[in-house]
C-alpha cells in the first residue's frame, strides 16, 4: 500500500515508504475487495509483484501491528490473523521454556551444585544458567532481608 493515499478509510496512519512501494501505481480498490471470498483471489493475483517489493516487511510488519483488513504484503486477513495466533503460540512456548530452565537451575543451585556443574548436567547455556542463578541469588537474599 502507499503512503500517498494518507489514511485509507479510517486505517492507522499509513507509514512512509518513500515512494519505494511497487503498489502506489496501482488502483487500491484492488487491495480492499468488497465480495466475501474475493480477498485470497485477489491476494493470489497481486502476491508476485508483492513478494518483489521492496517495502514488503514494512508493509507486513504495519499490517501486523494495526490488525487492518484487506490485502498487505502480499498476504490475506485471515492469513496475518494466523500469524499472530502462531507468533503467540511461539512466545508461550518460549516463556513456558524458559520458566522450566530457571526451575530446573534454582532446584539445582539449592542442591549445592555449581554454574559449571549445572550446565554440565543439564545441557543447558552457560548464560541462561548464569541468569537463572542471578535471580535465585536475589529471591534468596529477599528471603533472607
Amino acid at each position: 500500500m502507499s503512503a500517498g493515499y494518507g489514511s485509507i478509510g479510517g486505517l492507522p496512519e499509513l507509514p512512509d515508504f518513500g515512494g519505494r512501494q511497487i503498489c502506489s501505481t496501482i488502483d487500491p480498490d484492488l487491495f480492499f475487495p468488497d465480495q466475501p471470498g474475493q480477498e485470497a483471489i485477489h491476494a493470489r493475483k497481486l502476491a508476485p509483484m508483492c513478494q518483489a517489493c521492496p517495502v514488503k516487511d514494512a508493509c507486513l510488519k504495519y499490517a501486523l501491528e494495526n490488525s487492518v483488513e484487506g490485502i498487505w504484503a502480499g498476504t490475506t486477513t485471515e492469513q496475518r490473523r494466523q500469524m499472530r495466533r502462531d507468533s503467540g503460540a511461539r512466545v508461550n512456548a518460549q516463556q513456558a521454556r524458559a520458566a522450566k530452565s530457571r526451575a530446573t537451575v534454582h532446584a539445582l543451585a539449592a542442591k549445592g551444585l555449581t554454574a559449571r556443574q549445572i550446565v554440565d548436567q543439564t545441557g543447558l547455556h552457560e548464560q541462561i544458567v548464569w541468569r537463572a542463578l542471578r535471580a535465585f541469588r536475589a529471591d534468596a537474599h529477599r528471603d533472607v532481608a
